[in-house]
């Protein structure tokens, strides 16, 4: 049984409570993995390959070894002796034991290894928090898909199932400058995948983080999570026809009958704005347009009707 808790203290602007509501948009491909009982989370190496800023570290290298001792205590000696013998590059390691005398340099080869070490033993499932559905999300992530919506407590019990310990919390948005406050270096500096540029806010993302030995998939896989316990409800594309909806709505009600699925009703038009699209179709008809088109009586080149 895993361990599972939120990286913002209480009372804090950003703590997340346990009704709040979270959605992903994902391919059909992933909703029936999903419904299967399986997870895949991916790296935080993986998710550069999308996004190249993932992971980086925007802070200063004496504010990493500030941090880092801070966090080992008595353990600093072994763990900074571990980076360098098992973390360093061959080539760092041969310029260094030529170049002792650089002290600050070889902090930097521990903070830049440091990190690369943290993006290939971190996996991050992203979730998206709203109350309402984003057009935006739609089209980057869930075109012709769907939208799952969950809680913070569900998802967190959902994932306290498996074997790993995660963290979650709200991404922080910074600036390509930033100047980050005391506070902010003490809750980020060793927890850059909680971080992310200001060009991403739009994403309003909710990260849940596992810690785990590098896996060359690029992610964790878990299998046998019940979709019933953490997904509350799936809206389909809103583009589709109502024979496709339909079809996935009755394929969605065999696996998960309890669990609410609805096409989406952002391109919904009003009754009103339906009824003109009737009226323009009987009008279309009363012409007997088609038919004109087929007997070229409507002044069309016969040859731009060729397939």
């Amino acid at each position: 049984m895993g361990k599972i808790q939120q990286i913002y203290p209480k009372k804090h602007e950003f703590r997340l409570s346990e009704d709040a509501l979270l959605w992903r948009y994902v391919p059909l491909r992933t909703l029936f993995s999903y419904i299967g009982g399986n997870i895949f989370i991916p790296s935080i190496t993986k998710l550069q390959k999308g996004d190249p800023f993932e992971g980086g570290h925007p802070f200063k290298t004496e504010d990493f070894e500030v941090s880092l001792k801070e966090s080992c205590g008595i353990q600093f000696d072994s763990v900074q002796k571990w980076i360098r013998t098992k973390l360093w590059t061959s080539e760092q390691k041969n310029f260094m034991n030529s170049n002792k005398n650089l002290p600050v340099l070889a902090e930097n080869y521990d903070r830049e290894q440091y990190f690369e070490f943290l993006r290939n033993t971190r996996f991050a499932w992203c979730w998206f928090k709203s109350d309402l559905e984003s057009d935006a999300m739609w089209k980057i992530y869930g075109k012709e898909g769907v939208a799952i919506a969950t809680s913070v407590g569900s998802l967190s019990a959902a994932l306290k199932s498996t074997s790993c310990d995660f963290q979650f919390g709200k991404m922080f948005y910074h600036t390509r400058r930033a100047c980050f406050n005391t506070m902010e270096k003490q809750q980020f500096v060793l927890r850059p995948h909680f971080l992310k540029r200001i060009e991403y806010i739009h994403e309003q993302e909710v990260r849940f983080v596992a810690c785990a030995p590098k896996r060359e998939d690029g992610g964790l896989f878990f299998s046998g999570i019940k979709p019933e316990t953490w997904i509350k409800q799936i809206r389909l594309w809103p583009g589709l026809l109502s024979q496709e909806e339909d079809s996935l709505k009755k394929a969605i009600a065999k696996e998960l009958p309890r669990v609410p699925c609805y096409k989406s009703d952002l391109l919904q038009t009003d009754g009103r704005a339906m009824s003109r699209m009737k009226e323009n179709w009987r009008a279309w008809a009363a012409t007997n347009a088609s038919q004109q088109w087929k007997n070229d009586k409507d002044g069309v080149p016969s040859i731009l009707k060729n397939l």
